[in-house]
């Protein structure tokens, strides 16, 4: 199951430790650049740590920019030993729908450096789409809010889905816990519910 924790002191020295590949590090912040940033903008900065059951593997952190009054998918890592295992995506789907979920908003944005063909594939696959600004070298993308949209519908979809899976309704497990943008627990440490998101 991927969750979404707290950044505390139990986990902190892990979450530094955490790397990409050579070939990535020219497009992805360190996890110490992005916590530093995040504690100088704590007002609207939201960190996490991504587990995969009780197994550290990411980072996920969203901003709210107040200039330009827009939320924004800021900072994003997989460790480079739990790549191309499905975790990015799940990952970002329920860092969305959180954020959708707590701050009401109808849509996101992120950017993604000119070459980093990878992650603009990963956060297409998510439902971002390129803008066509293009602004210090980054491509601009925007993911909008479908008024209907909801983990409900997503449900409804992998239902339908299953005809084409064996008749098996597969799906990815998350869970989701009551956590505000410094890392607090705004519903107590046992608010967590489960999310089944399907796997296309």
């Amino acid at each position: 199951m991927i969750k979404l924790e707290e950044i505390t002191a139990d986990n902190l020295e892990d979450v530094l430790k955490l790397k990409v590949s050579k070939n990535q590090e020219n497009f992805v912040s360190t996890t110490a650049y992005s916590l530093a940033q995040a504690y100088v903008y704590q007002e609207n900065a939201y960190p996490f740590a991504i587990y995969a059951d009780d197994t550290l593997v990411g980072f996920i952190m969203f901003g709210f920019y107040e200039s330009r009054n827009q939320y924004t998918l800021w900072k994003f890592l997989i460790d480079k030993c739990h790549q191309n295992k499905g975790y990015g995506k799940t990952a970002l789907l329920l860092g969305i729908e959180r954020m959708k979920e707590e701050h009401n908003i109808q849509k996101m944005y992120t950017g993604v450096s000119l070459g980093n063909e990878v992650a603009e594939r990963l956060y297409k696959s998510v439902g971002f789409q390129l803008t066509g600004l293009v602004e210090n070298g980054m491509k601009e993308l925007r993911y909008v809010f479908a008024k209907s949209e909801s983990v409900s519908d997503n449900n409804h979809r992998s239902k339908s889905s299953s005809k084409r899976l064996g008749g098996q309704n597969m799906k990815n497990v998350i869970i989701v816990c009551g956590l505000n943008g410094a890392g607090k627990s705004t519903l107590g440490k046992s608010s967590c519910r489960k999310i089944e998101l399907p796997i296309y």
